[in-house]
């Protein structure tokens, strides 16, 4: 029992202390990046650890470790504000006393430490001999003027005065330590002011004034008043005579805060400037598998000049204004040779929905966020020529009252360092009418075929206006998916005849799906009776995939027009 009882005190103590060890870390300046600057500061068990080690200082960016060097600065002497108190009251101990303020003064660091001081004399009464200054000489004239208080006037103020100096160095001091330093025997004999220890323990304590006493002992009585007043207020008490006890107090006076010394340290980002968030990570290592951690989040610079270009596309590049379904491809265009390095892509398609995709070069990757697609694809390490290069082909669902400009850019992760340039795919399509021999009064079929298309998206959607002379021919009706040898998968979504002066016009409007096989679609026609032997027909207006298409037109050959 005894046993656990222990071993449970011991984890308790251990777990108390590893509650007192923190790691700060604070003031992350990316202004000159990639270097990167933070103020670090470690506290084990309370203390500040001053110097770091580096070898127990672990730095990671976004996972990955990071070089570093750290400095640590000594720390450095606070500038003091003392007030000085001088007993006259003390008889054939006035010498001693004398001496050893002239003491304290020469040891001031009034050059070195910015320090200065005021002084104040007291016996019955109490004086101020010289007002908060720098002068050193001044402050040893002034005690050099000094003289033993006579009878009736060799009362001892000492409390009045303490309370007194607390105050002029609290208001008057500039200093960061601030101190009062008396030289006394400690004891208060004085009827003149009502002030009591507890008056002045009171007044150092809310205003953060440290106390020291120099005494220069008579007798026995303020001792111990002493050095509770010090102790309390975090000053000490020591003896005129004891060895070097004005650098005793000085030292103490000035001494720096620790706690207050951060260590710089400086670490390379090993990431492009491309705008993106990081998390820095700083470890302090206790012990093995025993690390403190903490993290700071910053967003680097974006620097465009120093990103690669990187030229996306898509094809088509906006959503059809037509029907509910169409097929879309989205890749790279490699320029100048340039070997690319893996990349992260997204495509804002909303409010299209996205049904389904298919990975079409190189080791590509995709992720359905909702209103956007995700892409990663990692190219061949070498091997790349210019050209353009499919990466992903996309089916959507769309509103065809909603356009939607489809536009893939550089997702921007961490260690991408592209930045996006729009590039367009080179997509040409020609349709062509070819020639027919007809009967004159007979009918027959003008085939359209599509000699040359670059799509990769597929052909989907085919909007072809036909002319013909309406003296001589017409389009025979009517007309359907299945009489203008539409492929399965292809539907007729509207055939239109109008007749502009002296000529009969058909407008067909076709939707198939990328997958489908395309064959030559027939356009019937009619000759009339008093046909020529050729009849032109002409291709007025033509779009694939809702973009101009070249065109080349018709010939209507009438066999027995001779």
């Amino acid at each position: 029992m005894h046993t656990f009882s222990h071993i449970l005190l011991f984890c308790m103590l251990a777990m108390a202390a590893h509650a007192q060890d923190s790691l700060y870390v604070d003031g992350l300046d990316v202004s000159a990046y990639p270097e990167l600057q933070l103020s670090l500061r470690v506290v084990i068990g309370g203390a500040p650890v001053l110097p770091l080690d580096p070898g127990r200082v672990v730095v990671r960016e976004h996972g990955s470790l990071s070089a570093f060097t750290i400095d640590c600065p000594a720390p450095r002497p606070k500038h003091p504000s003392i007030a000085l108190g001088f007993e006259r009251s003390l008889d054939g101990n006035f010498p001693r006393a004398e001496a050893a303020a002239h003491d304290f003064i020469s040891r001031m660091g009034f050059t070195d430490d910015g320090a200065e001081a005021s002084l104040w004399s007291f016996a019955t009464t109490v004086d101020r001999e010289v007002d908060m200054s720098t002068d050193s000489a001044r402050l040893h004239r002034a005690v050099d003027d000094l003289s033993v208080a006579q009878w009736p006037f060799n009362g001892t103020a000492l409390y009045e005065t303490m309370h007194r100096a607390i105050e002029d160095v609290n208001a008057a001091g500039s200093g960061e330590a601030k101190a009062i330093v008396f030289f006394t025997d400690g004891y208060n004999n004085s009827t003149w002011f009502g002030r009591s220890l507890d008056d002045v323990r009171g007044r150092a304590a809310v205003d953060g004034i440290r106390v020291y006493v120099i005494l220069v002992k008579n007798r026995d009585e303020g001792e111990a008043a002493m050095l509770g007043l010090c102790q309390s207020t975090g000053g000490f008490m020591v003896m005129h005579d004891a060895a070097g006890a004005a650098d005793l107090v000085y030292r103490d006076i000035i001494r720096p805060d620790s706690a207050a010394v951060w260590c710089e340290l400086t670490t390379q980002s090993p990431y492009c400037a491309n705008g993106t968030s990081r998390l820095l990570e700083i470890g302090y290592v206790r012990g093995v598998g025993d690390t403190l951690w903490n993290s700071l989040q910053y967003d680097s610079p974006r620097v465009d000049d120093e990103l690669q270009p990187l030229y996306l596309w898509a094809s088509p590049t906006e959503t059809f204004s037509s029907d509910t379904l169409m097929t879309a491809v989205i890749g790279v265009e490699v320029r100048d040779g340039e070997q690319l390095a893996p990349m992260s892509l997204v495509m804002d398609f909303d409010p299209a929905q996205l049904l389904s995709a298919e990975p079409l070069n190189w080791n590509t990757t995709w992720q359905d966020i909702g209103t956007a697609v995700l892409v990663w694809t990692f190219p061949p390490a070498s091997g790349l020529v210019d050209g353009f290069y499919p990466l992903l082909r996309l089916r959507l669902r769309i509103d065809p009252s909603l356009s939607r400009e489809l536009r893939p850019s550089v997702q921007n992760e961490v260690g991408d360092c592209y930045r996006s340039m729009e590039s367009i795919y080179p997509a040409e399509v020609m349709l062509a009418l070819d020639t027919t021999l007809v009967n004159r009064r007979g009918e027959g079929f003008l085939e359209m075929r599509v000699p040359q298309f670059g799509f990769p998206e597929g052909l989907q959607r085919l909007d072809v206006a036909f002319s013909v002379d309406a003296e001589h021919a017409s389009f025979a009706t009517p007309i359907a998916a299945q009489s203008v040898g539409a492929a399965r998968g292809w539907s007729l979504l509207a055939a239109d005849i109008d007749f502009p002066p002296g000529e009969e016009r058909l407008r067909l409007r076709l939707s198939g799906d990328a997958d489908s096989a395309y064959q030559p679609l027939r356009i019937p026609l009619r000759t009339a009776q008093n046909a020529p032997y050729r009849i032109s027909v002409h291709i007025e207006h033509a779009q694939v995939n809702e973009l101009p298409a070249r065109v080349s037109d018709g010939l209507l050959v009438v066999r027995d027009s001779c």
